[in-house]
């Protein structure tokens, strides 16, 4: 679509994206400068081993459930999983950063040029 090949890509981004890194180190040395890290040591590593497995399997099972194209069901299984045996984890999430995550990914071209048909379609 695009004809550039990737190395030219990364080339032509490099710059870009230093400036980028550098401005972020600057405002997080400013803003996180007086703060201390905190390192939690978990006591329970068994359960946090099961915990990654399951995770990883589940993941593992979410992607081919993607390319079968019946990912709604298996995202209702992993969240109803993750609620019966590991609550915590669905309260410990930062919701606000998965959300970030997810604006960060959707397609505003597509979902403006959806939102014009819906609209023609509509009104």
């Amino acid at each position: 679509m695009w004809n550039i090949p990737f190395t030219a890509f990364i080339k032509e981004m490099l710059p870009f994206e230093l400036i980028l890194l550098v401005v972020l180190l600057i405002f997080a040395s400013i803003i996180f400068s007086a703060k201390q890290i905190e390192y939690k040591n978990f006591k329970d590593n068994e359960s946090n081993k099961l915990l990654f497995l399951v995770s990883l399997i589940m993941l593992i099972l979410y992607v081919l459930s993607i390319e079968l194209r019946c990912a709604q069901w298996m995202l209702i299984s992993v969240l109803m999983i993750y609620f019966i045996c590991y609550r915590k984890v669905l309260l410990d999430v930062d919701w606000f950063l998965l959300l970030l995550f997810t604006i960060t990914f959707i397609d505003f071209h597509l979902v403006s040029t959806l939102l014009r048909y819906l609209s023609y379609y509509l009104f």
